[in-house]
């Protein structure tokens, strides 16, 4: 807790530090100030290429194994990993064999867009879980919005946020 005079010298520590913006403070009902830091997003939404491997590779070309494994990391549970994947090799499985072994492809892309779906469900959580655990300020509407829209670019940015990559490749 911070008291007024503690809060004033915070307020010119903001003035004259503009790293310091990132820090919000809340009023309780006793008045003193608490100090929260805020959490940002780890790159923008279409800096792909600033991380080539772990964001962009991942995202594009393997978005189920990483959407994956950005769940098992958010919830730091491995069995999670095992389950996702199982979930959507069936998914995958169960597609191709109404595509190849019956008379029924209509019944294929309805399972591959049941995949999709999964996807889509699964990536808006962890970017939401992302968001609350790193206190990055937006709303639920926000990530199913770029979630749906830009769903490549969203994960590689929730992989660069949550799994805190560096950079691999300097070429861009």
């Amino acid at each position: 807790m911070r008291t007024n005079s503690e809060y004033e010298s915070l307020e010119q520590v903001i003035k004259t530090d503009p790293k310091q913006e990132e820090i919000q403070y809340f009023v309780d009902e006793v008045g003193e100030y608490t100090v929260q830091r805020v959490g940002q997003w780890k790159g923008g939404l279409c800096s792909c290429f600033d991380n080539i491997y772990p964001s962009l590779f991942c995202s594009f070309f393997s978005p189920f194994l990483y959407i994956s494994l950005l769940y098992s990391e958010l919830t730091k549970s491995r069995a999670n990993l095992y389950k996702c994947l199982a979930v959507f090799t069936s998914l995958n499985c169960l597609g191709f064999y109404f595509n190849f072994f019956t008379q029924n492809p209509s019944a294929s892309y309805t399972i591959f867009m049941l995949g999709d779906v999964a996807i889509l469900v699964l990536a808006t959580k962890v970017r939401t879980g992302i968001r609350n655990v790193k206190k990055i300020p937006g709303s639920e509407c926000e990530d199913l919005l770029v979630t749906v829209f830009c769903t490549s670019c969203s994960l590689a940015q929730s992989g660069r946020t949550l799994l805190e990559h560096e950079k691999i490749c300097e070429c861009v």
